[in-house]
Order: structure tokens, then C-alpha cells, then sequence
């Protein structure tokens, strides 16, 4: 597929000016052209030479006359000997694999670090992605058969990131378990980590959320919190119910910042989260002020019982 073919298929959605098509491409999740000038212009002054386009100029009466592109019945024709020729096989390009391949170069720590580095970013791009999907309506035309396709191409791209996570999370283990002498203190406590993760995801007809009740570690630092926030990615949830267990006793103590550190990482997720924490741990003030101040955004709370949270995790903002 050359950006020929991409204009071709932009413009059979209906006509557009150059700048609408170069916008187009380089908002699509999927097409690897930037849609500079350079690219979008010399292929559309092509393509109407060659008799496939038609263009018009429209006059605006607070704005600079513009040019309009449309497909005519020879453009239509082309087109569809593209559409019905062999699809090319996708090229696969992941530079992380060459850093992956160079380990003799790094210690074992320092792939880690890598590894937790690229977790984060591919986290975040699943994130991006599920807003992007929620927020398209439809790629080259208004068609509910276009908008169908624009889902599943949005639940392909999804797919790619959300394998890459597994695969990366995968790799971490493997990596723990085959070098056990190696580890640096998180990687040996995590050579057991699925098997002491210990969570549920809890379906409502209001909602979802993940019940932790422990984790393979006390959670007391940012990498910890977006191990749960990635869990509960992976099942389709941005709630959480935590109990006071899965925490280090260092988040309910103010001065250490541990609580101020990990609860900004649910906030800059949107996640929410509701702790379960016994009245009689309600003794320090400091920490009891900062959660009631964090509630106010409506991203945390804290409560004595289950079903007080459930009921705060499956209301909407209005009705909180």
C-alpha cells in the first residue's frame, strides 16, 4: 500500500480538502505516513492528472478560498482493483526486540529496568488506545458499516498492545525464575508473583471492579501501583477495591510519602479506588486528612466495610 492508494480511500468517504486528508492521515491509528505537505499534495496534483480526481475550488466568505478533492468514477475504479488485489502480510518493526538481544551488554538489573520502562509505555498506549476508541466515530465515512469496521480496527490495534503487555509481563517471570542468584530485591520477591496475587473482578449490572485482597508484595511504591493498575487494565476495569492488608504499613504513615506517591499514580489513570481499612486504623490524623483531601476529587476513599465501597465504586460522579 503506497499513500496513493490511502488518499483513493480517504476520498471515498466523501470530498476533501488537501488539509482534511492530511489530518486524516496523520490522526489514523494505523497508516505510517507523517502527511506532511510534501507527501499529500504532490499525490493529489498526481492522481488528478492521471483523471482520477475531480477538484473544485470553493469560495468562503471569512476565509480563504480552499480546493476540494473528489473521487470520480475512474478514481472509484482504481481504487477497487487496489481493494480487491492480495492484501499485503503486515511488516513486523519493534526496536525494543534489538535492545532485548544486546543483554550481554547490560546486568541483569539494568534489563529489568528496561523491561519495567517499555511495560509502562505499552501500558500507557493501551490506555491512549481505549480513549481514542471510545472517542472515533468513524474513519472514511458516516456508513454504520463504517463505524462497525472502525471498532474492530480499533479492537485490532487494542489487541497488538494488550499481547505485548502479556508477553512483556511474561518475560519478566521467565527472566526471575531462570536466574534466581541475580535478582535484585523486587525480582526475588517475584518469582512467586502470580501465584501469591490473590484478586477477583467483581460484574455488576452497575459496573466492574477488581476486589485485591494481596498481593506479592506489600505495595508501597509507584512500580507496585502500576503492576495493580495494569491488572486492572487487563480486565477491563478502572476500580478497584483494595484491602488494607495488600498495603506496606509505610502508605498509612504521612511522613514517608509512600501514600502521596501511589495514590498520584491511580489519579494519573483514573483510577479509583476504594481501601477497606478497620476503624481503629483511623487513628492517624495525617494520613486521615490526605484521604478525605483525595476524595474530594472523587479518584479515593477509604471505608470500614465492603459493602459501603462497592456501593461508592459502581456510583457515577453525578451521584457522588
Amino acid at each position: 500500500m503506497t499513500i496513493r492508494e490511502a488518499i483513493l480511500a480517504i476520498l471515498s468517504g466523501g470530498p476533501y480538502s488537501g488539509y482534511d486528508i492530511k489530518k486524516i492521515i496523520k490522526d489514523s491509528p494505523f497508516m505510517p505516513w507523517k502527511g506532511n505537505n510534501n507527501q499529500v499534495y504532490k499525490n493529489l496534483v498526481a492522481l488528478t492528472r492521471d483523471g482520477l480526481l475531480t477538484k473544485k475550488t470553493v469560495h468562503q466568505d471569512s476565509a480563504p478560498a480552499k480546493i476540494i478533492y473528489e473521487l470520480n468514477e475512474s478514481g472509484r475504479d482504481e481504487l477497487k482493483r487496489w481493494l480487491i488485489s492480495d492484501a499485503e502480510v503486515p511488516e513486523f518493526k519493534n526496536f525494543f526486540l534489538t535492545r532485548l538481544a544486546c543483554d550481554d551488554v547490560l546486568s541483569r538489573q539494568e534489563l529489568v529496568e528496561i523491561i519495567n520502562r517499555y511495560e509502562e509505555k505499552v501500558n500507557n498506549e493501551i490506555i491512549r488506545q481505549k480513549k481514542l476508541i471510545r472517542q472515533r466515530g468513524h474513519l472514511f465515512s458516516a456508513s454504520l458499516k463504517n463505524q462497525f469496521l472502525t471498532e474492530m480496527i480499533g479492537e485490532n490495534i487494542l489487541s497488538f498492545y494488550e499481547k505485548e503487555l502479556s508477553w512483556i509481563r511474561k518475560l519478566k517471570l521467565h527472566l526471575t525464575e531462570q536466574n534466581p542468584t541475580e535478582q535484585n530485591p523486587m525480582e526475588q520477591e517475584g518469582r512467586e508473583v502470580e501465584k501469591s496475587r490473590s484478586y477477583r473482578l467483581v460484574e455488576h449490572n452497575r459496573g466492574n471492579y477488581l476486589e485485591v485482597f494481596s498481593w506479592h508484595r506489600p505495595v508501597d511504591n509507584e512500580q507496585d501501583a502500576l503492576e495493580l493498575i495494569t491488572t486492572g487494565n487487563e480486565n477491563n476495569t478502572r476500580n478497584m477495591m483494595i484491602y488494607a492488608q495488600v498495603l506496606s504499613p509505610d502508605f498509612f504513615q504521612l511522613k514517608t510519602g509512600v501514600a502521596v506517591k501511589i495514590l498520584q499514580k491511580f489519579i494519573d489513570y483514573r483510577v479509583r479506588v476504594a481501601i477497606i481499612i478497620a476503624k481503629h486504623s483511623y487513628e492517624n490524623g495525617g494520613f486521615l486528612k490526605m484521604a478525605a483531601d483525595a476524595g474530594k476529587d472523587f479518584q479515593f476513599r477509604i471505608f470500614d466495610n465492603r459493602e459501603k465501597a462497592e456501593n461508592w465504586l459502581l456510583e457515577t460522579k453525578d451521584q457522588a
